[in-house]
């Protein structure tokens, strides 16, 4: 869509060694060059009492992933398992957040989410030990569609609406406090 012209500029995540392929004209800046994943889960979950969760303990879950990702979340999913001991059953593919909540809250699902993500109702949010999966965020933007100025105004603006989100999770709190090399540079 960016190609396309359809969009002027996207914020898009990458995991792990994962890079999306942008279009001719598109020029990209890292946001956040790392940032670990975490686990939803039913706040009902026999796991979701502990402080961080071994993706090993997570074998035999069904797992939920997003309809259209091209980001190498899926992958990264599976690798991370098969390193774990296990091949996780990606069971559902939905791209409705409130059903993907409301089902991750059923206990029908768990699913991996950013660790900005922000509390849902009867789900818990809980690091991974040892962060086996990690993701980058950047901005693309067509070159045809906004100047270096604006470019740089856009980035200024979402890296303050990532800050916003730091405190949705205490541990990403304190895994951010403990990593400003990651923290991005704004003018």
């Amino acid at each position: 869509m960016l190609g396309a012209g359809r969009y002027d500029a996207i914020v898009y995540g990458e995991v792990n060694e994962h890079v999306v392929a942008l279009p001719e004209g598109a020029l990209a800046k890292t946001l956040i060059p790392k940032e670990p994943f975490a686990i939803r889960l039913s706040a009902r979950h026999p796991l979701a009492g502990r402080d961080r969760i071994d993706l090993a303990d997570l074998a035999g879950e069904s797992w939920m992933t997003p309809v259209e990702d091209d980001d190498g979340g899926p992958e990264a999913l599976v690798a991370a398992c098969a390193q774990a001991g296990f091949s996780p059953s990606l069971r559902y593919r939905i791209t409705d957040r409130k059903m993907h909540h409301d089902l991750v809250a059923a206990g029908r699902a768990v699913s991996l989410c950013q660790p900005t993500a922000p509390a849902a109702e009867g789900t818990v949010t809980r690091p991974l030990v040892g962060s086996p999966i990690t993701g980058r965020i950047r901005l693309a933007w067509n070159r045809s569609a906004l100047s270096a100025g604006e470019a740089r105004q856009l980035y200024g603006a979402a890296a303050r609406a990532y800050l916003a989100d730091v405190d949705n999770n205490r541990f990403h709190r304190e895994w951010w406090d403990a990593h400003p090399e990651v923290h991005p540079v704004v003018d």
